[in-house]
């Protein structure tokens, strides 16, 4: 997991208490999932393409 090893290797990290790194972790983990949880909903929905409407005021 590539965001683990980046959590691990900063040396910042020793400064935070164990559990709110763990927390961290939790979050990264919950996201990811909903984002991948969104995509399988978007992919199935049968849209082609994201469509984008720009608005220049």
């Amino acid at each position: 997991m590539i965001v683990v090893e980046e959590l691990l290797d900063i040396m910042q990290m020793e400064e935070i208490p164990f559990v709110d790194r763990f927390g961290m972790l939790v979050n990264i983990e919950h996201s990811n999932r909903k984002g991948n949880s969104l995509k399988h909903l978007i992919r199935n929905a049968g849209i082609r393409a994201a469509r984008c409407v720009y608005w220049k005021y």
